[in-house]
């Protein structure tokens, strides 16, 4: 049987659906909307430029947290998530049905906190830098659903972004354990490799999608997860939840990939949601239990051959919401392969 490429393609964003994305951001803008449904524009947050947050973990298996600590990161997040939380929703109603009225409002959201040089501070702490990267990563989809581009765009959010990619990469060159921090930060670094059109970002980001299948063992398990304690099974779903999303990016054949190790994590995945007992027994502690990850119905489909004009049809394909990946995976499953989005 002939072996299908783990790849469909692989190319800069001029060459797939950012294209599209694009030339619609400039017709819009051009032409404006008929649209009449009222689009309601958020402020956004104040500019946070330092991130001080703490792990939450008090114990060496980082398994166990402190509420505390989870409250007080939580108040030094609030400006952040609320920003990633209104833009992803900006883009994805844009995407979803585009005005000029929606892409202006993104514009001015992005250029906001583009201006005040948001998560570039002085005082970034070292899990700070965590969720720059998780930060950077949706921005940079909402940036791509919006269709921006460094000649549509403002000088200062053009920099901006080329700043974010930059701490990324950084983030990348210490990281010394390839763990789900390193599959998440490959994410966020090819986004911005589509964002800017870095081809060294994209290959880089590739590169650890390839080495995070390398991790996944034969019985579907992640090593580096296996020594996380009681949350063993949790952190498995949360690294197959960025080595999906990875798949996504770099359009991988998905009929392939189920045929490797990621099909083995998956079935892990699959398994556990309903009996934890294989993990707690390769871990020697009993597991928190976890739910069948939202993202699996939209990978079932694209293993089953789902065409991506027929992705965004929900009631085929239930579109999982995950604002670390960038919101609608259905969109970014759309625009990755090329296809014109369905506007309803």
């Amino acid at each position: 049987m002939h072996k299908l490429s783990l790849f469909r393609n692989f190319s800069l964003r001029s060459a797939l659906g950012f294209r599209f994305a694009s030339a619609l951001a400039a017709a819009v803008l051009f032409l404006g909307s008929a649209e009449s449904r009222a689009f309601e524009c958020p402020l956004a947050p104040e500019v946070a430029r330092n991130i001080n947050t703490r792990s939450v973990y008090i114990d060496k298996q980082a398994s166990i947290a402190d509420p505390k600590q989870e409250a007080r990161n939580r108040k030094i997040r609030a400006p952040i998530d609320q920003f990633q939380k209104d833009i992803n929703r900006i883009a994805d109603d844009y995407y979803r049905q585009p005005s000029r009225e929606k892409l202006e409002c993104g514009q001015r959201y992005l250029e906001k906190w583009a201006s005040g040089r948001a998560l570039l501070g002085p005082k970034v702490s070292g899990n700070g830098a965590l969720v720059r990267f998780w930060a950077a990563g949706t921005i940079g989809i909402a940036v791509l659903k919006l269709g921006l581009n460094d000649t549509n765009s403002s000088p200062v959010l053009w920099n901006w972004l080329r700043d974010l990619g930059a701490e990324v990469e950084e983030f990348i060159n210490q990281r010394k354990r390839e763990s789900n921090l390193y599959y998440w930060s490959g994410y966020s670094l090819g986004v911005m490799g589509l964002v800017l059109d870095d081809k060294s970002y994209q290959d880089r980001s590739r590169d650890i999608f390839l080495s995070s299948l390398r991790d996944i063992e034969a019985d579907g398990t992640l090593p580096l997860e296996l020594r996380r304690g009681q949350r063993a099974a949790i952190y498995h779903a949360f690294a197959a939840q960025a080595i999906f999303g990875l798949a996504l990016l770099h359009n991988a054949n998905f009929e392939e990939l189920n045929k490797g190790p990621f099909g083995r994590l998956v079935e892990l995945l699959k398994a556990t949601a309903t009996d934890p007992s294989y993990i707690a027994n390769k871990v020697g502690v009993k597991q928190m239990r976890i739910s069948e990850p939202g993202w699996i119905s939209l990978y079932d489909s694209l293993v089953a051959g789902t065409s991506a004009a027929d992705v965004i049809d929900r009631g085929n394909v239930r579109c999982p919401q995950i604002l670390r990946l960038g919101g609608d995976l259905c969109q970014l499953t759309i625009m990755r392969s090329g296809a014109t989005p369905v506007h309803r």
